[in-house]
């Protein structure tokens, strides 16, 4: 029986090694994955719903297409992730495109800088090349797999081009020395929060979620310049990087000003690419009794329980 060392190592090796295949025999791969994931109808329903949510307006065929266009994009993150396992930086920096002089000027006072991140398609790379482009340590917080194994091998290669990546539960205990060595903080914002008595509540398109209140709490306490990654895929394997500045001064900033300046790029940003959206996680599976009507933060109303 392998102990959990040699399991990931076992693991890593054989992953590895399929990661040394040329991106041209990977995406016929994904394309075919795509097609069956999208026969057996995985997370159809959910995903089916979340843009039926997000875009009333739209037609069905439209909806449709879009959730065809996701199947394939999904597939092809998995490939995009697998391929960092042996990516050169150099290759790396061609595939994903970073311009990081916005935040130069900040870099250079020493101030605190967090990147709220999101799961538009591409974020892998976003994650590994702004590690490439800085001259401080990137902190990425992310949630730990299930599997040990896994969540060891994701996190090595999450970690391969300078990168710091710590679970959210490891975060906590880190996080003093983080902000007292002024570390680019990265983290992804648009998660279904694990306590929503603590979340803050806005619209994301056309119904009402939780949005993850920590990021903006961090921010106002270390008076952080705050900053949206902004993903665009360019063609396959192919993605650009912009990082759009939310505030430059976090501690003036009233609750609930940095959540929605977020969600609004988050929505504008999804727009622009429908397909580019992580749409197989839950993001509408709340009911208007569970919303916290203190902990409405959005400019717009809170719909009435019998218009929801």
């Amino acid at each position: 029986m392998y102990n959990f060392a040699q399991m990931y190592y076992i693991v890593y090796a054989f992953l590895y090694l399929l990661s040394l295949l040329p991106f041209f025999i990977w995406y016929p791969i994904s394309t075919s994955i795509a097609a069956i994931l999208r026969k057996m109808k995985y997370r159809k329903e959910v995903i089916l719903y979340n843009l039926r949510t997000a875009f009333p307006q739209k037609t069905e065929e439209e909806i449709q297409a879009i959730c065809r266009q996701f199947y394939i994009r999904f597939t092809d993150s998995m490939v995009d992730m697998l391929k960092l396992m042996s990516m050169s930086k150099k290759e790396l920096q061609k595939r994903a495109f970073m311009d990081v002089s916005s935040m130069l000027p900040y870099l250079q006072e020493g101030r605190q800088i967090i990147i709220m991140a999101s799961h538009l398609f591409g974020w892998e790379y976003g994650n590994s090349v702004i590690a490439t482009k800085i001259t401080r340590k990137f902190v990425g917080v992310y949630m730990k797999m299930s599997s040990d194994t896994f969540d060891r091998v994701v996190k090595t290669l999450r970690s391969r081009t300078g990168a710091l990546l710590l679970s959210a539960h490891e975060f906590p205990k880190q996080s003093p020395a983080i902000f007292g060595r002024k570390e680019v903080l990265g983290l992804i914002a648009d998660q279904n929060p694990a306590y929503i008595d603590s979340a803050y509540w806005l619209h994301f398109f056309s119904k009402p979620v939780p949005f993850n209140s920590a990021p903006e709490k961090a921010a106002q306490r270390t008076n952080a310049v705050v900053f949206f990654m902004q993903a665009a895929r360019k063609k396959r394997g192919y993605y650009s990087f912009t990082n759009i500045p939310i505030t430059t001064e976090a501690a003036a900033t009233a609750n609930g000003d940095i959540t929605r300046a977020y969600r609004k790029i988050l929505e504008e940003s999804v727009l622009q690419q429908p397909a580019n959206y992580l749409w197989s996680h839950k993001r509408y599976k709340w009911t208007r009794e569970q919303v916290r009507e203190k902990r409405w933060m959005d400019d717009r109303p809170l719909p009435a329980k019998n218009l929801l």
